[in-house]
């Protein structure tokens, strides 16, 4: 007994390639915010190359805990496609591109929001990107990388080294890290979900990326389809007080 499924790609059932069994959890209201949450991290698909199905264990794994019988990767022949459960979804990219071996009324038993959240907290505290980072990446179709030059995970190292962060602050000026991008902002308004700020001679209002600790993001798009991403830990000048935002 379960609630199974395996989760595999085009070029996987050409090739007899690989798979992700999973014995709970199957239904597509678990597995589509498992894959959004894939996508918003940044993570590159199973299509793409062995580190996507690396990634989606990862995640799976750390939500569904370490008893060693809830998931599996593994050659197709060898995993249950035809389970009686949810079937075999058939992904491009992290999105769910055909459904094999299943034709039921779909799993509606989990709440989105909830459920997405839910599986962010059961990763690492250290990988953790927090409720509101979540649907503002999911709002805007924006992925972690596109938002934030600090990929890697900074918020716990921030902490243990006593820095204290902070959003943006009115007046202040921030730089923008963009390849051939110049220039810094000036933040003129900053409300819950967007900024305005002053931008080479122009205003521009852009939504903001809110971070665990608080630290906010935003991204601005520039002449010619370049994008520079502007991060409150990098203001342009240091504040009077000593302190980094």
């Amino acid at each position: 007994m379960g609630n199974r499924a395996v989760i595999t790609t085009r070029k996987d059932l050409d090739e007899n390639g690989l798979g992700l069994y999973m014995h709970w959890n199957g239904g597509y209201d678990s597995v589509r915010p498992i894959l959004d949450y894939c996508r918003i991290r940044g993570f590159r698909a199973p299509d793409e190359d062995d580190y996507g199905y690396a990634r989606l264990a990862q995640i799976v794994c750390n939500f569904m805990g370490g008893d060693g019988y809830s998931v599996g990767v593994g050659r197709l022949d060898g995993l249950d496609m035809n389970n009686g459960d949810n079937g075999t979804y058939v992904l491009e990219g992290w999105k769910v591109a055909e459904r094999l071996h299943y034709s039921g009324v779909e799993q509606d038993e989990y709440d989105y929001d909830a459920f997405i959240t839910n599986l962010d907290e059961c990763q690492p505290e250290s990988q953790k990107i927090g409720d509101k980072m979540i649907h503002g990446l999911l709002k805007h179709g924006r992925t972690l990388p596109e938002v934030s030059f600090q990929y890697h995970f900074s918020i716990e190292r921030r902490a243990g080294h006593g820095i204290r962060t902070k959003g943006f602050l009115i007046g202040q000026s921030y730089a923008v890290f963009g390849a051939g991008i110049h220039g810094d902002i000036v933040i003129m308004e900053n409300s819950e979900d967007k900024v305005m700020a002053r931008f080479q001679g122009g205003i521009l209002e852009t939504p903001k990326y809110v971070w665990r600790d608080g630290t906010e993001s935003c991204v601005v798009e520039c002449a010619g389809g370049k994008t520079g991403i502007v991060d409150s830990m990098t203001p342009a000048r240091r504040l009077q007080c000593g302190d980094w935002l």
